[in-house]
């Protein structure tokens, strides 16, 4: 759902709980709006893991937290890095939330101090462009040391051999 849609109850359940204009109001607010796209990605991750797997675990008299830990936890872990990246590359760039919580100088955020080089009558390219550049250069960075979790579309790899 687009964020403006709900900025406004937003605004107003932050401000009660006295959050705003910090970091861990709008770090809140980040968190609750991934919530719901997370559980879906996870829950197709997890439909794709085979029962053989699971099947395997009872028959040698394993446990619950045996399979969990087994299974789950190993073959989740791209699903999980996936996420990640997705939620840091999600809120670095992140604008309307942050314009609304955000009131001070100093909390601003890179897209809110971004701003700053756009003036009323003329707009400074060359210091927005290279700002711009710095800004995402840890996207970069990010997506480059993971992209392997990225690129592999086999669920399983590792889980069952042969």
């Amino acid at each position: 759902m687009p964020a403006i849609l709900n900025i406004i109850p937003q605004f107003i359940v932050i401000q009660a709980v006295n959050l705003v204009d910090t970091y861990p109001g709008l770090i809140l607010l980040y968190i609750g709006s991934g919530v719901v796209g997370s559980t879906f990605f996870l829950r197709g991750f997890f439909e794709r893991i085979p029962i053989e797997l699971e099947e395997s675990i009872v028959i040698d008299g394993g446990s619950r937290w045996t399979m969990f830990y087994t299974i789950y936890i190993p073959l989740s872990l791209p699903a999980i890095g996936t996420l990640g990246i997705f939620a840091f590359s999600g809120t670095w760039d992140e604008f309307i939330v942050a314009l609304t919580i955000i009131k001070t100088e100093i909390n601003r955020t890179l897209p809110i101090a971004l701003q700053l080089f756009r003036g009323q009558y003329a707009t400074y390219y060359g210091l927005f462009f290279a700002a711009s550049i710095i800004a995402l250069l840890p996207i970069l960075i990010i997506f480059t040391v993971f992209q392997r979790q990225f690129v592999n579309p086999n669920v399983t790899e590792g889980g069952v051999k042969g």
